[in-house]
C-alpha cells in the first residue's frame, strides 16, 4: 500500500524491510521506489544478497543469511544513526555479521559431516577392517 509506505516514511524518518528473498528487486526495492516518489526516508533492507539459497535447516538458514532478530535489530540501529546524521560502515553491520556467521555455521556442519566420515572417504572416523 503506497499511502501507508508513504505515511510511514514521513512520519518516521527511517524504514526497515525484511524479506525472505533476494532484497534487491523484491519488497525492499518497492519500498525504496515508493519513498523516493513520495517521502524520501533512510532505509535498511534485510533479506538474501544477491546470492542463491542454499539447503539445510530453516533456522540455520534464517540465521546464515542474517534474517533473526539480532540482524534486524543491527539494521534497525543503523537506521536510526543515519536518520540522525552519524557516520556509519559501507558495507551494513547487518550483512557482515550474518556473512561471518554463515561462514561459522558451515564449518560447524563441515566438522560434523567430517567426524561421521571414514578416513578412507577424507573423514576424520577410524576405518573399520572389513573381514
Amino acid at each position: 500500500d503506497e499511502k501507508i509506505v508513504a505515511r510511514a516514511g514521513k512520519e518516521t524518518g527511517a524504514i526497515v524491510t525484511v524479506e525472505e528473498a533476494q532484497a534487491a528487486g523484491g519488497l525492499a526495492g518497492i519500498v525504496a521506489e515508493t519513498l523516493a516518489l513520495s517521502s524520501p526516508a533512510v532505509m535498511e533492507r534485510i533479506g538474501m544478497q544477491d546470492r542463491f539459497g542454499e539447503s539445510g535447516e530453516a533456522r540455520e538458514l534464517l540465521e546464515g543469511f542474517g534474517l533473526t532478530a539480532p540482524f534486524i535489530v543491527m539494521a534497525v540501529l543503523r537506521a536510526m544513526d543515519r536518520k540522525h546524521g552519524k557516520l556509519v560502515s559501507a558495507i551494513p553491520e547487518h550483512i557482515t555479521a550474518a556473512k561471518e556467521h554463515l561462514l561459522e555455521l558451515k564449518a560447524h556442519s563441515m566438522k560434523e559431516a567430517l567426524a561421521k566420515t571414514s578416513r578412507k572417504w577424507g573423514g576424520i572416523k577410524p576405518d573399520r577392517k572389513i573381514k
